[in-house]
């Protein structure tokens, strides 16, 4: 909520306070002549939007990388969240378009390779979200002692140390895992020519 709605009703104030600040300022009457081209709507317009605040994809990004940590890294304690996710996604795509459209200046396209410095916090959180699920799914639900009990065939509740070992090895074998899946899928189709 903060993220969507805070920028705009910002930009929606501040365009309402320029606006009537400009009503109470006195008007000189600059009426065009015959056969001149009136250009004070066109200035006005161009005007508006030079004054209007720079677009930072920063702040975009930052909302994106906290939403997929919280999204991956807490999503064996809250299955539900990637459908309040995706409800949030889709009224700030929304919110977005409007705030870029009406609120911010003109973006000027420019080349890029890619995301730059945020495809590494992707990984790190994609990394961190292994470690947090395999600990979150090991030490706070009952179906993973049973399941080891089951397995290893213990009579005794499995003993600490010996669950520490075990989640251990599954994280190992889940980063192993990942990484064998991002060196195995193209970062680019073999379609896709840049």
């Amino acid at each position: 909520v903060k993220a969507t709605l805070l920028p705009v009703a910002k930009a929606w104030c501040a365009q309402r306070a320029k606006a009537t600040e400009e009503k109470a300022a006195p008007a000189a009457s600059t009426a065009p002549t015959q056969g001149s081209l009136d250009l004070s709507a066109i200035q006005s317009t161009i005007e508006r939007e030079y004054d209007l605040e720079e677009y930072s994809e920063f702040d975009d990004f930052l909302d994106i990388a906290l939403q997929f940590a919280h999204l991956t890294m807490f999503s064996s304690a809250m299955p539900l969240a990637a459908l309040c996710a995706w409800v949030n996604n889709v009224f700030e795509m929304r919110a977005d378009m409007y705030k870029l459209c009406a609120y911010s200046q003109r973006i000027f396209p420019h080349a890029a390779v890619g995301i730059g410095s945020w495809l590494w916090t992707f990984e790190a959180i994609s990394v961190a979200a292994v470690l947090t699920n395999v600990a979150l799914i090991g030490w706070t639900t009952p179906w993973f002692d049973d399941t080891m009990e089951s397995v290893f065939g213990l009579v005794e509740p499995f003993q600490p140390h010996h669950k520490l070992t075990v989640l251990v090895g599954i994280e190992h074998v889940l980063l192993c895992v990942k990484g064998l899946i991002a060196v195995v899928v193209p970062d680019v189709p073999e379609r896709v020519t840049i």
